[in-house]
């Protein structure tokens, strides 16, 4: 569609699908938030008590070297245990992230649409297991790949600023204030410019609940055909939606530069913010994705349904 609406209408859109149902959302959000950060987790707990213990071993010897405080036979568990533990992590997160994201889309896409949405509907992405995990699958790998290519430049950025500071050091060049501000400025650029790219994947989930029985990599493909054109708008739809995040995060970081009086209020109103933004802000933001969706397919009107032609 040519004529869309703006980012006002689509943020507006989204509260009235959230009105009257910011319990459902907010809750949702929570439960899904926390299964993904406490699943991946249960080897990190389970072995708590052997971390903890190396931890006390180094503390006693006055030493933060683990070869001047451990054993080769305890450094060679602590490496063991980081790498199993990572390992684990990101196979439990793996297996469980499509199916949750699928129900949790679900959720909101229903209220977006004034049908019926319950908490328990983010547990049906383990109805239709295979397809959602094939889709988080696939988005990993691409994202990867892609951010393999974007990483080359940050490596040569990094590299530009370490040759410039070591020759700088030895007083070969000058200016490299100038330069380290502008590999700075573009690592920025670099940052931002990848999260507009993958945006062309960002409706994968919910083409996938529109169109029943959709292959996956269809599912994928026809999100890049719809978001083409569309990536920056909807980065600048997101970036409208967070600044409560980004507000908390400022004043947080604020509290370095303060003296302490000051420091426990800056705390507590940065800790304010930022409990806004898990509740208020995480569900807004996926109403107006939504929203985002339904916008591009033309679905303006609920007795629209769109349907991918064979």
């Amino acid at each position: 569609m040519e004529n869309h609406l703006t980012l006002t209408e689509l943020r507006r859109k989204a509260r009235e699908s959230l009105s009257g149902n910011w319990g459902i959302a907010v809750l949702s959000n929570l439960i899904v938030g926390l299964i993904l950060w406490i699943a991946p987790n249960i080897f990190n707990f389970a072995t708590l008590g052997d971390r903890t213990r190396l931890f006390r071993e180094i503390l006693e010897d006055g030493s933060l070297s683990y070869r001047n405080s451990l054993d080769t036979y305890d450094l060679g568990r602590q490496s063991a245990l980081n790498n199993t533990s990572s390992l684990i992590s990101f196979v439990i997160g793996l297996l469980i992230t499509g199916a949750l994201t699928y129900g949790l889309t679900k959720v909101f896409l229903n209220l977006k649409r004034g049908e019926k949405s319950r908490i328990e509907m983010i547990f049906d992405g383990f109805k239709k297991y295979k397809e959602s995990f094939l889709i988080n699958l696939l988005l990993v790998i691409f994202k990867v790949l892609w951010g393999l290519l974007w990483g080359l430049g940050f490596i040569i950025l990094i590299v530009i600023m370490f040759v410039g500071g070591f020759s700088a050091a030895r007083g070969e060049v000058s200016g490299i204030g100038i330069v380290l501000v502008l590999c700075i400025i573009g690592m920025l650029a670099l940052s931002i410019t990848y999260s507009i790219f993958i945006n062309r994947y960002a409706m994968t989930y919910l083409i996938a609940l529109d169109n029943e029985g959709i292959g996956s990599m269809e599912a994928l493909e026809e999100s890049i055909r719809i978001m083409k054109g569309n990536k920056i708008r909807y980065f600048l739809l997101q970036l409208s939606v967070i600044w409560w995040v980004v507000l908390g995060v400022i004043v947080c970081i604020s509290v370095m530069f303060t003296e302490i009086p000051a420091l426990i209020i800056s705390a507590l109103i940065g800790i304010i913010l930022l409990m806004i933004s898990l509740i208020w802000v995480t569900p807004y933001m996926k109403a107006a994705n939504v929203a985002f969706y339904d916008d591009l397919i033309g679905r303006n009107e609920n007795d629209f349904d769109f349907k991918l032609t064979e």
